[in-house]
């Protein structure tokens, strides 16, 4: 049996939470059964960490969709790419990456997938463009993104399908008290301190000022605890909310209290020294792969329930949820668990076993298999 060519399009070049979930498609699919190949609409790290991989590389960057001519370029040259490498099934991140790989498919006369990771908005002019182009199945993330792309933007014939991201469980051997010893010097904490960390990309809509605020009441409590912050700002959108974000940590005076680690690639790593993890969105979220990659090493998660965190976390049992944008409410669900190491221990345990029975990188790739099986064979 000769293995179907697979062309994944990827709109950025460096790791995200849909970046992650392609990133472990490109590494983990049956290759007796796919090929998979990665087209990238942008330059980033990722582009070296696939051809590590021995994952075929094609690199067209993009300017802006409004400059028509390097649209058309682009297009035509992922058509071109297509029909070159016979590719059979092209399966395109986001609203941007379909634009460019559902109208290259299109142009081919192949399938096309629109794997779409965000959550529906009727003031997102590129996924309304993207929902108008021909898809044969379009994936969210989670039953909440589904509804609401149906709502919002129809499905133009589609099929839908939900496909919740997977992540494996981290080692043993990240999480030992030996290794958060050395995790801790690294980071300058002190191996006493009850670290709380945040993890994500620094955009309003991921609720980092509204944590910032919630961990004044905390500190004024307990002056020890210790907030990472790790992310950046990314894409080149949001430029100026990290300093934002530093403002209101000098102003509230917790420049001892609150760390800012910058970008983390390897984000298990640190795990060890970690205590608690804190999702703080406002904006509604169709997933939360940082949710889960915390809930894999065993971290309880306080998170705002707004979208698809609530189909991760069983409230009370294998995490937090709070209502979002709300600092005192998120405040005393972080100073429950500082207070309370047994109540941190068994939310951590069984956020573990959930990951492990429902939101495993095996289980997710597995129903990728069968989604691209279904289409190519329909």
């Amino acid at each position: 049996m000769t293995a179907d060519k697979i062309l994944l399009v990827f709109p950025v070049g460096e790791r995200g939470g849909a970046e992650a979930v392609f990133c472990a498609l490109a590494e983990h699919l049956d290759r007796r059964r796919f090929q998979p190949m990665a087209w990238f609409l942008r330059s980033g790290s990722l582009i070296q960490e696939m051809r590590a991989k021995e994952i075929e590389v094609f690199l067209t960057p993009i300017t802006r969709l409004r400059d028509l001519a390097n649209v058309w370029r682009t297009v035509g040259a992922g058509r071109r790419f297509i029909l070159g490498e016979g590719i059979r099934l092209v399966v395109s991140s986001l609203g941007y990456g379909h634009v460019y790989g559902g109208l290259a498919a299109w142009r081919a006369g192949v399938e096309a997938i629109w794997w779409q990771h965000g959550m529906a908005s009727a003031g997102n002019w590129v996924d309304r463009l993207a929902a108008r182009i021909p898809a044969k199945l379009i994936i969210a993330s989670s039953h909440v993104a589904a509804r609401r792309h149906a709502r919002v933007y129809g499905t133009n014939g589609a099929r839908l399908e939900v496909i919740h991201p997977g992540v494996d469980l981290v080692p043993d051997r990240l999480l030992s008290a030996a290794h958060r010893r050395t995790v801790s010097e690294k980071l300058g904490l002190h191996p006493r301190a009850t670290v709380i960390a945040c993890v994500g990309r620094f955009q309003p809509g991921k609720g980092q000022a509204v944590l910032i605020r919630a961990a004044a009441e905390v500190c004024r409590r307990h002056p020890h605890v210790v907030f990472l912050l790790v992310g950046s700002e990314m894409y080149g959108l949001d430029r100026g909310y990290e300093r934002e974000l530093k403002r209101l940590v000098a102003a509230l005076n917790l420049q001892r209290n609150v760390l800012f680690t910058g970008f983390c690639r390897d984000v298990a790593a640190i795990w060890a020294a970690v205590d608690v993890v804190v999702h703080p969105a406002t904006a509604p979220e169709s997933f939360g792969v940082s949710i889960i990659e915390a809930m894999a090493a065993g971290k309880p998660v306080v998170a705002t329930d707004v979208g698809g965190p609530g189909e991760i976390i069983i409230h009370g049992e294998s995490g937090w949820l709070v209502e979002p944008d709300d600092e005192r409410a998120l405040s005393r669900a972080i100073l429950m668990l500082v207070e309370n190491p047994p109540l941190r221990q068994r939310l951590g345990r069984a956020a573990r076993q959930r990951v492990a029975a429902h939101f495993s990188r095996r289980a997710m790739v597995q129903r990728a298999e069968a989604a691209f099986r279904s289409v190519l064979e329909s």
